[in-house]
Parts: C-alpha cells; sequence; structure tokens
C-alpha cells in the first residue's frame, strides 16, 4: 500500500494515510511502523560487516568446531559472501552476532542465502533466529523469532528471507544467529537487522503525598 501511494500520489500522502489509523485499531502499530519507515528514509542497520565486504568474518562470532569462511565466488551483491561448510552439529555451521537494542523498538531481519549444491532433504532448510538478552539472560518470551528460507533448491539461486520482531520488554541485546545443518556448502550475503520503528516516547510522571492524613492521597 505504501509503495503504491506514494509512486501515485507522493510520500506525505502515504504518511497522512497511515496517520488517520487510530489507536484502537488491529492495524495502529503496523500503521505507526510504516510512518517511520516513510519519515526515515535511510534505515539504521544495527549489523556490522553483514554484507561481508570486509572480506572477512569480522565482527561475528563462529560457532565453535565450525568450518566457515569467506569467498568472492557468486556473491549476491558486492565482492564477498560467507561460507557455511560444515561444523560439529549435525555437519551444520552456525555465525552470530550480538547488538544492543532497547525495549519496544522494532526490527527487520533480512539475510540473503543460496544453496551451491542440493541440499540434503533429510536435514532443515538454512535458519535464522533472534534471540534477545537482559544482560545474560536469556529472554524467552514475546514474538516468535525463529524463520528458514522457503527454498530448498539450488537452481532458484539467491533467495531472501525477511523477519520482524518487538524488542520485548527487559532486553538491552538481541542475538542474530544464521545457521545451516546442511552438509554442501550454503552462501550468506547482504544480512542487515534494520530499525523500522523507534520505542514510544513515555512521560515519566510523580507522585505526590504529603502525608497530613492516615490514608494515602
Amino acid at each position: 500500500i505504501s509503495d503504491y501511494i506514494e509512486s501515485t500520489s507522493g510520500t506525505a500522502a502515504a504518511i497522512q494515510y497511515w496517520e488517520a489509523i487510530g489507536i484502537a485499531d488491529s492495524l495502529y502499530e503496523y500503521a505507526q511502523t510504516q510512518v517511520y519507515m516513510l519519515n526515515t528514509p535511510v534505515l539504521t542497520d544495527l549489523l556490522v560487516n553483514g554484507d561481508f565486504e570486509a572480506g572477512s568474518l569480522a565482527s561475528w562470532d563462529v560457532l565453535s568446531g565450525a568450518t566457515v569462511g569467506i569467498t568472492s565466488s557468486g556473491s549476491h551483491e558486492g565482492t564477498y559472501n560467507a561460507r557455511l561448510i560444515a561444523g560439529q552439529c549435525y555437519g551444520g555451521s552456525t555465525i552470530s552476532q550480538t547488538v544492543s537494542v532497547s525495549p519496544q523498538e522494532r526490527y527487520r531481519l533480512s539475510v540473503w542465502g543460496k544453496y551451491t549444491a542440493a541440499p540434503n532433504a533429510e536435514r532443515p532448510p538454512i535458519e535464522i533466529r533472534i534471540e534477545f538478552y537482559d544482560g545474560s539472560t536469556r529472554l524467552y518470551f514475546g514474538e516468535p523469532r525463529r524463520g528458514t528460507f522457503r527454498s530448498f533448491s539450488a537452481a532458484e539461486g539467491w533467495t531472501s528471507l525477511q523477519s520482524t520482531v518487538t524488542v520485548p520488554p527487559g532486553a538491552d541485546s538481541a542475538k542474530v544467529t544464521i545457521e545451516s545443518q546442511q552438509t554442501i556448502e550454503v552462501q550468506i550475503d547482504d544480512v542487515k537487522f534494520e530499525r523500522i520503528k523507534d520505542a514510544p516516547l513515555v512521560t515519566h510522571g510523580a507522585m505526590v503525598d504529603k502525608f497530613d492524613i492516615p490514608n494515602l492521597d
């Protein structure tokens, strides 16, 4: 809807359309996300080296025992992409990155992936996960944060997967994980974790009581 209104009537008209949706409407949160994105042409991406153009896995954590690497062969965009080859967990491999977040912010994770050969049908497709933490304590409540690629064919080439999520109360960091349990090489490129809505503004009040009567005011 946003793309259509923006292309036919302009950005201001698209913003006006979404701002007309009231707080009691079930589409309100979605509308607020659209308003933020329309007002923010360049979204903030929290990941470092998500396009792997550093020519290395700098800023990414690699699961111990996993065989991963960088290649300049057949990237989605740019020169380099990541290779998930093999690892200790059922022949899989995992890379992850942890970033700072604030409660009630909303983010969109997007990942491009490609199988270099026919994948093993007895093993799951490429998986992405978003885990939230309060310090070192993992938070398990909130929206679903796991997704798998629908593509299960090397012939399809590069395909994308997106997932949106709201940061739960108490969270101060998010861990973005990409995992392949395949025995064939998987290529990953152009990973983004973009803020698509700020946390709502909170107005702090004050409680006043003179304690001049036996009860609390």
